[in-house]
């Protein structure tokens, strides 16, 4: 079985947990330090072997990734940068992906030729036919993106959106620009994972220009839920239940947005938002109701604000 080395920093394991279970279903092996490492193991020797033997090296890039100056996927990245350069000119074991529209780093590979030279897929332009694309690039004749079991009444095991909306209701900071704010959700999918759970991704736009700039600097336009709930709802009194987060670093001299006016960020701090969304099937798509809590890490674990909304996607 052809296998894939898949390397991507925890802020995107959702992401790659589920390019994993879709590579999987297509016959293809795939190999993640969280999912392969046991106790016990020397990584670096265990991770330094999966790259060599791995049929392709499949990074995932984002803003997370960047904003890191050390991670696992950074010395993973260094790693495979040097079995590149060993490797044919021609050679296709390299295939980069992008989770928001970040590029490569430009990281030397040979005289004038560098990482980011290589044609990536931007899974932000649109996940299903990128996942095409890619699976074909991994060699799958005909990839198949349906698992089988149906997301809920009348759905398929996967739903592509054609449109949505988010609207905060009420905020925490008092903020009355926030009441009321629609914002757009422009593209994204919910499907079922082979694990039976179900994976959601919005790309989402702000109201707010200054705050959708901020958002796509930050990658925070583009939204990751799970649940564990087998089946999307259509009860009222019992919806079903998704959840994501997000961490990004701002760094200092950065001039952040806010309904009120830009703030100059003296020092660099994590913003992490914590997504708490409730909702049930309707006739051609799914609405209900959320909840996003934002802490920053120098101030506890208390929430920094909460915006409480309402959202609603139509299917295709």
């Amino acid at each position: 079985m052809t296998q894939v080395f898949i390397s991507c920093v925890k802020e995107d394991l959702r992401e790659a947990d589920y390019i994993v279970e879709v590579l999987k279903n297509n016959g293809i092996d795939a190999w993640l330090f969280t999912r392969n490492l046991a106790i016990g193991q020397r990584w670096q020797d265990q991770i330094r072997t999966a790259i060599q033997n791995g049929a392709h090296y499949v990074p995932l890039f984002s803003k997370a990734f960047l904003s890191r100056d050390q991670s696992y996927m950074w010395e993973e990245l260094n790693q495979a940068v040097d079995e590149l350069r060993r490797r044919p000119h021609n050679s296709r074991w390299f295939l980069p992906i992008s989770l928001d529209g970040t590029p490569p780093p430009p990281i030397p590979i040979r005289a004038g030729e560098t990482l980011d030279q290589i044609q990536w897929a931007d899974f932000n332009l649109g996940w299903n036919a990128k996942l095409h694309e890619f699976l074909r690039a991994v060699g799958v004749e005909n990839p198949v993106l349906d698992f089988g079991e149906p997301l809920g009444a009348g759905l398929a095991s996967r739903a592509e959106v054609r449109f949505g909306t988010v609207v905060y209701e009420r905020n925490s900071m008092n903020v009355p620009q926030l009441t009321g704010q629609i914002n757009t959700i422009a593209a994204g999918f919910i499907a079922r994972t082979v694990e039976g759970r179900i994976f959601a991704q919005f790309h989402v736009i702000s109201g707010n220009l200054e705050i959708y700039e901020f958002g796509r600097t930050f990658g925070l336009d583009q939204i990751v839920l799970t649940s564990t709930d087998r089946y999307l709802s259509r009860d009222p009194s019992n919806p079903t239940r998704l959840l994501g987060e997000t961490r990004v670093l701002i760094p200092a001299g950065y001039s952040m947005p806010s309904p009120t006016g830009p703030v100059l960020i003296e020092n660099s701090m994590i913003i992490q938002s914590n997504y708490d969304a409730q909702g049930m099937l309707t006739d051609g798509g799914f609405e209900g109701t959320f909840l996003i809590e934002m802490r920053i890490d120098l101030m506890g674990p208390d929430p920094m604000a909460s915006v409480h909304g309402r959202f609603s996607v139509s299917f295709m």
